[in-house]
Order: C-alpha cells, then sequence, then structure tokens
C-alpha cells in the first residue's frame, strides 16, 4: 500500500515503483516496500513517515466507515451524523496529521454513549471471522 499511496501523492512515479518492486523481490530477506524506496533514494525519512501516517489513516478510516454503516443500521445515529464525523475526522487528520476515531467524535458531539460504542464493537467483532479467531 506504501508504494501506492507514494505513487498517488506524486512522490514517485509508476515506473519507479515497479523498480523498487523488482529490487524488493531480490532482496534475501523480506524487506517493506517503503525502506527499499528509501534505500533506493526514492523517498526521504519525512516522506516515508507521511506515507506511513496516510497508510494508517487509509485503514482506520475503512474501519470507522463500516462502523458507521453499523451505527445507522442500529438507528444509533443518522447517515448524516455519520457523514460529518467523517468529516471532522479528515480535516482533523489534514490539519494536525492525527488520526481521531469516528466514534471518538461522536461521543464528544454527544451523539453516541460509550454503551452503544462498545455494543457495536461488539457486533462488528462477533460478524468479523478473522477477530474471531484472534480471541480464540
Amino acid at each position: 500500500m506504501i508504494g501506492k499511496l507514494a505513487v498517488r501523492f506524486r512522490m514517485i512515479s509508476e515506473a519507479e515503483l515497479q523498480q523498487a518492486r523488482l529490487r524488493q523481490g531480490e532482496a534475501m530477506q523480506p524487506v517493506a516496500i517503503g525502506v527499499v524506496l528509501l534505500q533506493m533514494g526514492l523517498l526521504n525519512e519525512w516522506q516515508l513517515n507521511f506515507l506511513l501516517g496516510a497508510q494508517q489513516m487509509k485503514v482506520l478510516r475503512g474501519e470507522d466507515i463500516e462502523f458507521g454503516r453499523v451505527l445507522v443500521a442500529e438507528g444509533f445515529v443518522s447517515e448524516q451524523q455519520v457523514a460529518a464525523a467523517l468529516q471532522r475526522q479528515k480535516d482533523h487528520y489534514m490539519k494536525f496529521r492525527k488520526v481521531t476515531r469516528v466514534w471518538e467524535i461522536l461521543i464528544a458531539s454527544r451523539l453516541l454513549s460509550e454503551e452503544q460504542r462498545l455494543c457495536v464493537e461488539s457486533q462488528m467483532r462477533r460478524s468479523n471471522p478473522r477477530d474471531r479467531m484472534e480471541d480464540e
């Protein structure tokens, strides 16, 4: 994902990413594509850290979108309230480079209770087979 994000943010070209992937495949030990890009001089440490943060945001945002869907399905909040919280999350990340979870925003706005958050988290864990295996 780091390589694709680097291309998306125009830090490297698609051709440079392919070169890095070739070098990554030639390595004796498994090495992250971000490290390869750094070693090749295609990224600096600041850029790599930026991309790692963007990767984290992308993963957590996907989880928060699903969390919002369940909140709406349970009738805890409206679609508009979730959309507004997602926008605030994005704005906060762009300004501070820190991820604030959607549920944190909704609780701070007094639109969601801690009990409702825990109820949805529990429901999502039960419906995710991967999480069930990790719990066992």
